[in-house]
């Protein structure tokens, strides 16, 4: 499947300004020498934008994953470390 360049700019500046990622996933579709085909290209995206969702630790998240503070499960996880934090203290407060 050939890209149409055209189209392809067009949405490269219409999405990149709004996420640095997102940016990222869509330049690197626009760049046909990196992919066998658009499928080939969507199939590499999707596990991009899947384990970014789930894995990566975020430090403006507190170094949660998206899909932690979307789950509504930030909190129950933050206490957790708060209280690991406070019994390691305790013993050692330097």
């Amino acid at each position: 499947m050939a890209f149409n360049t055209t189209a392809s700019e067009w949405l490269l500046k219409r999405i990149s300004d709004r996420s640095e990622f997102v940016g990222y996933v869509v330049r690197s579709l626009v760049l046909p020498d990196r992919f066998e085909s658009f499928d080939h290209a969507l199939d590499c995206s999707h596990q991009l934008i899947v384990w970014y969702h789930k894995n990566y630790l975020h430090t403006n998240l507190g170094l949660l994953t998206p899909a932690v503070v979307h789950s509504s499960a930030a909190r129950r996880n933050l206490n957790q470390r708060r209280v690991v934090l406070e019994e390691i203290y305790v013993p050692h407060p330097e």
